[in-house]
């Protein structure tokens, strides 16, 4: 039942009318048509098999990102957002609730898990590794694999709620998939963010005025309400550690040194550090 409602924010991704379940399917009124995996996500990227230029993570990043999340290390973040939402869409009976660059599920599914059966969750994502994981675990929400670089396959102010964390943003597109008043929550990482970690390792750097840019990219569209940092202390094993690292944009870059001190590192503290940025549509 949850994701027969929540296929309702769901367009197609060549005609952008509306998607209806047909069987295992969903079709659209000019039956362009769009299989249910077995797992139960839709597949929504344009032409079949043919693969977006944005790959989104590797399977081995997916892998590394659900072992590390199943620590609870990055729990306090999950708790956070689950409040700031529940405050956002309180009064809306039925809300959406769409994460745009979900991964294998675990901020959108967290949602769905504390509020069953209060709104419908949408979880997006190009990577079909992580969907799929997602899919499997999370019940309550409807994923799908697309390319939040392109064209989004969902209805214009269909959103009432959308999340956007550690993942590539489209500021106009985001904003119109928001209902009016629609709510948008952006979480980035700060300069100090794993600083221990990233000095450690040579990692690479967090972006010169990343807050200061994602703000002027929406404020065309969205007036920002709040906002908020995020801290706590991080206590990483050899294990962990390696996944953190591997889980991030970091994993494509590191020589084959790096990656063994990865393995050889004793127990290490470091701290997440991160700014919540609340923006909201008129």
């Amino acid at each position: 039942m949850m994701r027969e409602r929540c296929l309702r924010p769901f367009t197609c991704p060549i005609c952008q009318q509306p998607l209806h379940r047909s069987g295992g399917s969903a079709r659209c009124p000019q039956n362009h048509t769009f299989d249910f995996a077995r797992e139960g996500y839709l597949h929504l990227l344009p032409g079949g098999n043919k693969r977006p230029k944005f790959l989104g993570d590797s399977a081995d990043m997916v892998q590394a990102r659900r072992r590390f999340l199943d620590t609870g290390l990055y729990e306090p973040l999950r708790m956070r957002l689950q409040t700031i939402a529940k405050q956002c869409v309180k009064t809306i009976n039925e809300p959406v609730v769409v994460e745009m660059g979900c991964g294998e599920g675990y901020y959108v599914g967290g949602l769905a898990e504390q509020w069953p059966s209060a709104g419908c969750f949408v979880g997006v994502d190009v990577a079909k590794e992580a969907v799929r994981l997602a899919a499997r675990r999370y019940q309550g929400v409807q994923f799908a694999v697309a390319d939040v670089k392109r064209p989004l396959p969902l209805a214009p102010a269909c959103a009432h709620l959308l999340l956007n964390i550690f993942a590539p943003r489209q500021p106009a597109s985001f904003a119109q998939l928001l209902a009016s008043g629609g709510w948008l929550l952006v979480i980035i990482p700060q300069d100090n963010h794993l600083a221990t970690v990233r000095e450690q390792l040579g990692l690479l750097t967090i972006e010169a005025d990343k807050e200061a840019k994602v703000v002027a990219q929406f404020t065309p569209w969205l007036r920002l309400v709040r906002r908020e940092t995020v801290s706590f202390a991080l206590t990483l094993t050899a294990n962990t550690l390696a996944d953190l690292v591997l889980m991030s944009p970091n994993a494509r870059h590191l020589d084959e040194g790096q990656r063994a001190a990865l393995a050889t590192l004793p127990l290490h503290s470091s701290e997440a550090s991160l700014t919540l940025l609340l923006f909201q549509r008129s």
